[in-house]
């Protein structure tokens, strides 16, 4: 009978995946490690996850696997040892930002 539970106790086992879920802002981060089924969607550990309401985001936003954009969550199905990405909306404009940094500094007046 013992040996029939730790056979079970081993399916189980092989049937979940770990998984980290990162969240960051500059007030905090969120860092989860959580056991998932395996065949699990992107889009189902993000949602089962609670980290949405903990964070009050609304669903779909930008999310990755290992720092790789994921354009559709519904059908990536997560690996063990994945780590799962939410990605924050730019609050400054990258080329705004080069622009007014250009506009300070202009070519042949900055020395480093």
């Amino acid at each position: 009978m013992f040996e029939d539970q730790m056979i079970e106790a081993e399916m189980f086992e092989n049937q979940m995946l770990e998984v980290s879920l990162v969240y960051l802002t500059p007030q905090a981060q969120t860092l989860l490690r959580l056991q998932v089924a395996k065949g699990s969607t992107l889009a189902e550990v993000v949602l089962g996850s609670g980290v949405l309401g903990q964070h009050q985001l609304s669903w779909p936003l930008p999310v990755g696997v290992f720092g790789q954009r994921v354009d559709v969550p519904d059908t990536y199905q997560v690996q063990a040892g994945d780590r799962i990405e939410l990605y924050r909306p730019l609050t400054r404009d990258p080329k705004d930002v080069r622009r007014q940094r250009a506009a300070r500094h202009p070519v042949g007046r900055r020395r480093r």
